[in-house]
């Protein structure tokens, strides 16, 4: 079976998650919660006046670029698994069906903004990707990591079976900082709260998504 469809089959929503979500929709006059993501750390880089373009590296069906707006030009998808690249193409959104941190990947694009959502831990050799990340961010602009935090998962992280390479808060920021990455936001973060604080304003969201997080979210910006 393919990591993404045994992944996607794993995750079953509560009836009470579900609620919020759409108590959140409502509020928000969205059809998805999912376009909120992208759109919170655009306000939250101030980029939000800026045209940019996005990438999101092994993002599957896509969710976390699934915001629309003017001003982001240009959305790519970067996926070692090519189940959604036709889906993405459609929606708009450039598929490039290669592997990251395999000394093979070539992209003639730069972005100002890059997303990975629970990849690096997936990854054998970390330096060489994040050297890689390096090549594609363009001067000043950004990357977003969220990873499982080892300090608070332990031994359960290996409970996935595709897990390769655990990290703290510490280890994660010195991994960028040793490529040249300045340090914007490292945070425990809780993706449940992260959405629950979309009821409230972001100083709110931004505290919620902190409490008991069992995940690190990292912001850099390329020097």
């Amino acid at each position: 079976m393919e990591y993404l469809k045994y992944n996607l089959q794993r995750k079953r929503n509560s009836f009470f998650r579900n609620l919020i979500i759409k108590i959140i929709c409502r509020k928000r006059k969205v059809y998805s919660h999912y376009t909120l993501y992208l759109a919170h750390f655009i306000d939250l880089l101030k980029l939000k006046d800026k045209k940019i373009s996005v990438c999101e590296i092994g993002g599957a069906d896509g969710w976390a670029i699934s915001y629309t707006n003017k001003n982001v030009t240009n959305k790519t998808m970067i996926d070692c698994d090519n189940t959604y690249g036709n889906l993405l193409e459609k929606q708009g959104i450039n598929f490039i069906h290669t592997k990251l941190g395999d000394g093979k990947t070539e992209i003639n694009k730069k972005f100002d903004l890059v997303i990975l959502n629970h990849v690096m831990e997936h990854i054998i050799d970390y330096d060489a990707a994040v050297n890689e990340l390096y090549q594609i961010i363009k001067p000043n602009g950004f990357v977003i990591i969220r990873c499982p935090n080892i300090l608070v998962n332990k031994f359960s992280f290996w409970n996935d079976f595709t897990h390769v390479k655990p990290y703290t808060p510490h280890s994660l920021e010195s991994l960028f900082k040793s490529n040249d990455f300045t340090t914007i936001i490292l945070q425990k973060f809780s993706y449940d709260f992260f959405t629950l604080g979309y009821l409230f304003n972001k100083k709110v969201q931004n505290w919620l998504s902190s409490l008991n997080g069992d995940e690190i979210l990292y912001v850099g910006q390329k020097r």
